[in-house]
């Protein structure tokens, strides 16, 4: 949520429009375009988000006429990059239109060492820009796309 909240901000500052369309249990979509009351309200989705989504992120971009279809610049965050997702996002770089990635590895998260992962690799050799935020990392640097730093072997005593 951090992430998704920091790219608007950014966007919002530059006076870029953009739209945060969640998905959860209920798809929520924000229009933000400047730092007062649409940002705020997209904090405040992003806050009160939940993992409960009932469809893929994947649905999300086909949905024709959908916010996130007809984007001109999309940037899809999240932590689970099924194949479905993968060959979505490598078809819309290969069609020209501006997409980029920010995975979360959630075993970062949970003190796991993290797996190489087939389709992040794949993304990436498409073209496709992959910014990889893990437990411990300065958001503002990994969001630039600087090298992240590897997680720690051990895992984290619960």
């Amino acid at each position: 949520m951090r992430a998704a909240g920091s790219i608007l901000r950014t966007h919002a500052a530059r006076g870029r429009r953009s739209v945060l369309v969640l998905n959860a249990g209920r798809s929520e979509v924000v229009h933000v375009s400047s730092l007062e009351g649409d940002f705020r309200a997209a904090l405040a989705v992003l806050a009160g988000a939940e993992p409960d989504a009932d469809r893929p992120v994947v649905e999300l971009l086909g949905r024709e006429g959908g916010s996130a279809a007809r984007a001109l610049e999309l940037v899809v965050v999240t932590s689970r990059l099924t194949p479905q997702l993968a060959r979505k996002l490598v078809q819309r770089a290969l069609q020209s239109h501006g997409v980029s990635l920010v995975w979360v590895d959630a075993a970062s998260f949970a003190g796991r060492a993290t797996k190489v992962d087939p389709e992040l690799l794949r993304v990436q050799a498409a073209g496709v820009p992959v910014a990889v935020v893990r437990a411990g990392d300065d958001l503002r640097t990994a969001l630039r796309g600087a090298p992240a730093r590897r997680p720690a072997r051990e895992a984290v005593g619960a």
